[in-house]
């Protein structure tokens, strides 16, 4: 009899979780599906594809796959983090209906949290495509030195004409990165993202607003 209440409890709580919160996770591994699909997506097609051929003979095939999959990934999340602090939005979706699932309405009462995960998300993805970005200016400039073969012979006359955005050789790091449109605004943006991140920090919030 012990055994059997055992699995009789264990089955009521099973369900119990899955009526509360299987939606709400069901949602979650969604999202973080589609943030997988959308990263090796774009990975595959910079690592892959003809048109980004001679743009990863100057880079490497990972370091422009993390970049470009890591933006996609931030793309997509920064078009949902303002979603589940739509309170008037979530509100109408949770009053719309009086015979709305109970697992519906908890899913719409954890509307911060979602927002909290979505922002961590972008901090990450941030992060790794300002890393490999930053990596890929070091080749960019170190591409001018690198001894050139009898078959690339092409991206001499390449670099200065798009495909780099260093149009010169002898640059340092600090002057390419401040003196090409994208080395400006991923500055601002990156020093945006980190005051936002900090601002919203509970012990700072609490302390200055």
């Amino acid at each position: 009899p012990e055994i059997v209440g055992n699995l009789l409890t264990r089955n009521l709580l099973m369900r119990s979780w899955l009526l509360n919160d299987g939606l709400r996770w069901l949602v979650v591994a969604l999202w973080l599906g589609t943030n997988v699909g959308l990263f090796i997506g774009f990975y595959l097609k910079f690592a892959e594809e003809d048109h980004y051929y001679y743009l990863r003979k100057v880079l490497l095939v990972g370091a422009l796959g993390t970049a470009r999959g890591a933006a996609a990934c931030l793309n997509f999340n920064c078009m949902l983090v303002l979603f589940p602090v739509c309170r008037n939005l979530i509100s109408m979706f949770r009053g719309s209906c009086r015979c709305t699932p109970r697992s519906v309405r908890r899913l719409l009462d954890k509307n911060i949290t979602f927002h909290i995960y979505i922002a961590i998300s972008i901090v990450f993805w941030a992060a790794v495509h300002t890393g490999a970005h930053m990596f890929n200016y070091l080749r960019f400039i170190r591409s001018w030195e690198d001894k050139v073969g009898p078959n690339d012979e092409i991206l001499v006359t390449l670099l200065p004409h798009g495909i780099n955005p260093v149009d010169k050789p002898g640059v340092d790091e600090a002057t390419a990165l401040f003196t090409t449109v994208a080395g400006i605004t991923g500055v601002v943006i990156v020093t945006c993202l980190f005051l936002m991140v900090t601002s919203s920090i509970e012990i700072v919030r609490r302390f200055f607003f």
